[in-house]
This record gives C-alpha cells, sequence and structure tokens, in this order.
C-alpha cells in the first residue's frame, strides 16, 4: 500500500494540470499493483474528485477526525449495527 500526503493533493481541485499529474500517479501505482491512500481530504469536492479519478482510498478530516484504537473499535462496531 501507498500512503500519498495531502501536499499531492493541494488545490487539485481548482488546477487541471495538478489533477492529470495525480491521475498519472495513481494511474501507475495501481499498474504497479499497489493500492493508494490520499490524505488530507478536507471537503466532499475533494473526496468526489479522486473517486472520479480512480482513487481507492481516502482519510482526512472531512471523514473523521485521528481517532485512538478504542474509538475506531466503537465506531466500527456502531457501523456494523446499523
Amino acid at each position: 500500500m501507498v500512503k500519498l500526503d495531502r501536499s499531492v493533493i493541494y488545490q487539485f481541485e481548482q488546477d487541471s494540470h495538478k489533477r492529470r499529474k495525480v491521475k498519472a500517479l495513481l494511474t501507475m501505482l495501481h499498474d504497479m499493483g499497489y493500492e493508494t491512500v490520499i490524505e488530507g481530504i478536507e471537503n466532499h469536492a475533494a473526496m468526489q474528485t479522486l473517486a472520479d479519478i480512480g482513487c481507492q482510498s481516502v482519510q482526512g478530516y472531512y471523514l473523521s477526525r485521528p481517532l485512538s484504537v478504542a474509538q475506531l473499535d466503537k465506531r466500527s462496531m456502531d457501523i456494523q449495527k446499523n
């Protein structure tokens, strides 16, 4: 798995050249057999843009603040109940 820093996507929503670079990087990593996670997702537009260009996983404050293991376990159990 390859985790990409938030700097990779900094202001990419407004910059088509940056979006093409991110898409090319993701395509290369996927073609090499790597799963990818991009961190720093702070809004729905960024998450949707990444989904549209093939990103497999994201993390960031838009989805959740950092959690302890206990908090994550509880949250996972709560989600499974619903």
